[in-house]
């Protein structure tokens, strides 16, 4: 387990935390998901060729007529009802190849999520590593200047005093 810590912005960031920061916020994981969502829900409505379809319908109707003095009243009343059941028997294949393209859609983006999450791990573990080797790095020159800085000062002493010959200051001046 590493323990390695990277400071960004006043805040130390271990590799793990900024993989999580990244799959938080990457715009592609989350177009992703949103692709697997639609492929699962597309997997439901692939079935619509198999399921059955029912519909219904209520009527009624009342007619009155002649209610005045000369015509006896008369009236009447009808009513209906009814339902319809559709079922297709056969279509020639389609529907059972609706939903294995649903069902491989699916899958695609499933397969699609994880390569990039992968991609964005990779991704962030090498700017990591990198960002840190920068920071290596610019810790050893600054040693080896502060090095070569007290060094420099000790052969000027040193020639100063006519213990070290002037070509060791030069070469020390060059360094």
């Amino acid at each position: 387990v590493l323990t390695t810590t990277i400071l960004y912005s006043q805040q130390k960031l271990s590799l793990n935390r900024c993989i999580e920061l990244a799959m938080e916020n990457n715009e592609n994981i989350k177009i992703a998901k949103m692709d697997k969502k639609s492929a699962k829900s597309n997997i439901l409505g692939s079935y619509q060729g198999i399921l059955p379809s029912i519909s219904s319908n209520l009527g009624a109707k009342y007619n009155k007529q002649g209610a005045d003095q000369y015509t006896p009243s008369s009236s009447s009343s009808s009513y209906n009802i009814g339902v319809n059941y559709n079922q297709t028997l056969y279509d020639g294949g389609e529907w059972w190849n609706r939903i294995k393209i649903a069902k491989d859609e699916y899958n695609r983006a499933i397969i699609s999520t994880k390569q990039v999450k992968q991609q964005i791990k990779s991704n962030v573990t090498q700017v990591f590593y990198n960002l840190l080797k920068a920071q290596r790095s610019l810790e050893v020159y600054k040693t080896a200047r502060k090095y070569s800085s007290n060094r420099l000062e000790k052969i000027k002493e040193m020639y100063r005093l006519g213990e070290a010959p002037k070509k060791d200051y030069l070469k020390a001046r060059v360094q």
